[in-house]
């Protein structure tokens, strides 16, 4: 990817990453470059380089050993592994595994080693579990297979935090439950007492105004409490007039929505893939934006 120095973001990049990570941003590298920008006023753009699968593999059996990884592995359940760097010279310290084989004898496994291994899980488990049964097949032996992704940071060997995902979508050729019926489940589910209450309101409006589709919920969990709620919209057909009339009252969030849209004016190499509508344990929205290489890079 090569850098406008004129342009605020590719600014902010250049002096976050090195040369050697960005000349590495290209198509067969990574997957997705991910920005991530705030209401709160102190709190500048944040951007993370997803690897791609292929990458990210061979990343792993050169530097890494990893417990929950090779559990997933010997049950055939890991559809793909990506390591995300959040920022240069850092060692890795999040893996994001996407699931497969999700019956329910595997994901109950999964739960099972969840707790035994992760000093929190059992605080959350339960809500996990529930939001879990969002129903995305017909199959009763897969009533849980809504929990599709998984993440975890970790620091000196231990997850201090577990990124907990749930498709939306059916896994049948044929619609189970509607966009409205999906994000009422999961208001009734109540997870962080009442967390998603306000970013479904704001996903449905983001939803109608940008062209988009529901993809996931997804909640960040750490030891103390859930430290991030996100609801995912894909396929944005008119992401940056849809995002700037969704937060028009959001003064933060337009000036940075728009420092974004400039960026994609001139890196045209990429697609705005989705994006997420979150908020923090204070209830600060957070809006993260996802692109990736057009196939034709």
């Amino acid at each position: 990817m090569e850098l406008n120095l004129d342009n605020e973001i590719d600014k902010k990049l250049s002096d976050l990453y090195s040369k050697d990570v960005l000349e590495n941003v290209k198509p067969g590298v990574i997957d997705y470059l991910g920005m991530n920008i705030f209401e709160k006023s102190d709190c500048d753009i944040e951007f993370k380089i997803y690897y791609d699968d292929g990458q990210s593999r061979e990343e792993y059996e050169q530097k890494y050993k990893d417990p929950m990884i090779d559990f997933l592995y010997e049950k055939d359940m890991v559809r793909f592994l990506e390591i995300v760097h959040d920022k240069d010279n850092n060692e890795c310290t999040r893996f994001n595994i996407g699931l497969q084989n999700l019956s329910n004898e595997n994901v109950l496994s999964l739960f099972n080693w969840l707790e035994d291994n992760i000093k929190f899980f059992h605080k959350y488990k339960d809500e996990i579990m529930k939001l879990s049964t969002l129903q995305c097949s017909l199959n009763d032996d897969f009533k849980y297979a809504s929990f599709y992704f998984i993440g975890v940071v970790k620091e000196e060997k231990e997850i201090k935090v577990l990124k907990c995902y749930w498709f939306t979508r059916t896994r049948e050729p044929h619609e189970i439950l509607n966009t409205e019926n999906h994000l009422n489940f999961i208001d009734k589910c109540n997870p962080g007492d009442g967390a998603f209450k306000n970013l479904i309101s704001l996903t449905k409006d983001a939803i109608k105004n940008c062209e988009g589709r529901i993809l996931m919920a997804g909640i960040d969990y750490n030891e103390k409490r859930s430290e991030k709620h996100k609801l995912y919209i894909a396929d944005p057909e008119n992401i940056y007039a849809g995002l700037l009339k969704t937060f028009s009252d959001n003064e933060k969030l337009k000036k940075e929505i728009e420092l974004i849209k400039e960026w994609h004016n001139i890196h045209q190499e990429f697609n705005a893939e989705g994006f997420a509508v979150g908020s923090d344990i204070n209830g600060n929205l957070v809006l993260n934006i996802y692109f990736k290489f057009k196939e034709d890079c």
